[in-house]
């Protein structure tokens, strides 16, 4: 899992041909119930190549949250080539968010 930053943020999209971002606080119950669900998803796919799945925390960065207009979180935003293709808000299964990238490939 890529901690995105502003620094790494341009690099991470452009390495990846699809990106999955979780956006996230320290503060968020629902993030941290969320984590595990994330941490045995990000185990599953790493292998696949061309695939990554990051974390950027919308408190420490503010302009990257901006961008994507996210006002809620956990949200899952999915971005492929560059651009963002699905985006899923609140607790999600591992199993839901296999079938968006199967959905995506």
């Amino acid at each position: 899992m890529i901690h995105l930053t502003e620094e790494n943020f341009a690099d991470a999209i452009e390495e990846n041909e699809l990106l999955i971002i979780d956006f996230w606080a320290e503060w968020c119950v629902p993030c941290k119930k969320f984590l595990p669900v994330l941490e045995m998803f990000d185990a599953e796919i790493s292998d696949e190549g061309e695939i990554a799945v990051g974390k950027v925390n919308v408190d420490e960065m503010p302009d990257i949250t901006a961008t994507f207009e996210i006002d809620t979180i956990p949200a899952i935003v999915f971005v492929k080539n560059g651009e963002e293709v699905e985006r899923l808000v609140g607790l999600q299964t591992k199993e839901r968010l296999m079938a968006t990238v199967e959905q995506l490939r």
